[in-house]
C-alpha cells in the first residue's frame, strides 16, 4: 500500500507532466517551436524570452511545485482537488474558496449594476420643467 507521501509524489509528477505538455503545446502552436524534450531544463530554456500569459501561469505553477506550494489554496492553504488541478494546473483556489470568490464577485457586480441603474434614472421629482 502506498503512503500518503508516495501518493502526493505520484500526483505531483502527473500534474508536472500535464503542465509540461501544455507548455509544449503553446510553444508549438504560438511560437512554432516544437519541444521534443520535455525535461524542465529544456522547457525553461525555451521559455527564457517568451512572455505569453498562459506560459507565465504554467511557469509559475512549476515554480510552486519546486517550492512545495503547488496544489494549496492561496486563501485557506487547504488542498486543491486533483480534479481541479488536472483541468486547470494553474488553479490558485480550492473549490470552497473559489465558490466564495465567485459569489462575492457576482454579488458585488450585481450591487454595482443596481446602483448604476438607480443613479441613471431621473425621477419625476428631480426633473425640471421648462416653461415657455
Amino acid at each position: 500500500m502506498k503512503g500518503s507521501g508516495e501518493i502526493m509524489d505520484t500526483r505531483t509528477d502527473t500534474l508536472r507532466e500535464i503542465i509540461l505538455l501544455r507548455i509544449a503545446r503553446i510553444l508549438q502552436d504560438v511560437y512554432q517551436d516544437p519541444a521534443t524534450d520535455l525535461s524542465e531544463s529544456t522547457i525553461f530554456a525555451k521559455l527564457a524570452f517568451k512572455s505569453h500569459p498562459q506560459l507565465n501561469e504554467l511557469r509559475l505553477a512549476l515554480e510552486r511545485i519546486r517550492r512545495d506550494e503547488f496544489g494549496r489554496c492561496i486563501f485557506c492553504k487547504g488542498p486543491i482537488s486533483t480534479a481541479v488541478l488536472e483541468g486547470n494546473p494553474t488553479a490558485h483556489f480550492c473549490d470552497q474558496c473559489a465558490g466564495v470568490l465567485r459569489y462575492r464577485t457576482s454579488a458585488q457586480f450585481a450591487s454595482y449594476r443596481s446602483s448604476l441603474s438607480k443613479n441613471s434614472r431621473l425621477s419625476p421629482s428631480n426633473s425640471t420643467a421648462i416653461s415657455g
